[in-house]
């Protein structure tokens, strides 16, 4: 993730943040935590329970019941994804969401380039994911850990932002998706799409609830639908006041501090098939970016002020 943000004053509604995800961002945690040699073979695992619960919540069940009836130290390193999907039957996307409710409930750590480890082996109840908007799996992630509900799919008039992204598109009228998504009774965000005519075109004609009752990004959605798929979405990031109707449904007061991210999304060849804004409820997130100096510049000399 490239990432760039700047604050002109102090006022919360000035804050803006603009960063480039790629497909295959690298994520991580930075635990605290004494690692051991002692590694937990896959076996120990019994298959998934069957259940009416979503199949990531079973896989973080198992997991965590695996953990804590045999007493799996602290520090011990579990299997890899790619070795849970595999002995599961599933993707490693649904392991990700296992693995992610369990960050959250501080029963094991993630370390970039060295694997996942158990934190503790008591588990307790659920807690709010920390949700991740580094790359763009980190936003198909959210969309397996939450509830989509389809508030409108139609063509409307689009808004100046909208068309200002789709530029040169001169048509007005655009087709429009918006969504909100909930974890439980608590609303995570809301999300305003618009397509080009050509991808509108074929949205027009498609079950959308359908697709989304999947638990599916919207952009996975449309990569179905159109055969193309979104290689890149540039996203930048606001701290606006919350216009009325979005603070209605994230269950805000109306002109509190809320998270506005704009995303662009688009193929390899640079065609945008995608724009859209999701509000995010300020008290539910915090936007955090890793600098790293870049090797081959770390010897270069400080410009003169």
């Amino acid at each position: 993730m490239l990432g760039v943000c700047g604050l002109p004053n102090a006022n919360f509604a000035m804050l803006h943040c603009s960063t480039f995800l790629e497909i295959n961002s690298a994520n991580g945690y930075l635990p605290m935590l004494t690692l051991s040699n002692e590694t937990v073979g896959i076996d120990v695992f019994e298959p998934i329970p069957h259940g009416t619960s979503p199949l990531y919540q079973r896989i973080a069940a198992l997991i965590g019941k695996t953990i804590q009836e045999r007493n799996l130290a602290a520090g011990t390193k579990l299997p890899t994804e790619g070795q849970f999907a595999q002995h599961f039957g599933v993707s490693t996307i649904t392991v990700r969401a296992a693995l992610k409710e369990l960050v959250a409930l501080s029963v094991i750590e993630r370390r970039q380039g060295r694997g996942t480890y158990i934190k503790r082996n008591e588990v307790t109840q659920p807690t709010l994911a920390e949700w991740s908007l580094g790359s763009v799996e980190d936003l198909i992630l959210t969309s397996r850990l939450s509830e989509t509900i389809l508030l409108r799919a139609a063509s409307k008039k689009a808004p100046k932002w909208a068309l200002q992204l789709l530029t040169p598109i001169t048509a007005t009228r655009l087709f429009n998706v918006v969504i909100l998504r909930r974890k439980g009774d608590t609303p995570i965000l809301v999300t305003d799409a618009f397509y080009p005519p050509w991808v509108g075109e074929k949205l027009a004609h498609e079950n959308i609830m359908a697709n989304l009752k999947q638990s599916r990004l919207l952009i996975e959605m449309v990569e179905e639908y159109v055969g193309q798929k979104i290689m890149t979405i540039h996203q930048t990031m606001d701290a606006i006041a919350a216009p009325a109707a979005i603070a209605k449904l994230l269950e805000v007061r109306a002109g509190s501090p809320i998270l506005m991210v704009t995303r662009i999304g688009a193929v390899a060849s640079g065609t945008v098939m995608q724009v859209g804004r999701s509000y995010y409820r300020n008290k539910d997130f915090s936007y955090s970016v890793l600098l790293k100096r870049t090797p081959d510049r770390q010897d270069e000399p400080l410009p003169q002020q």
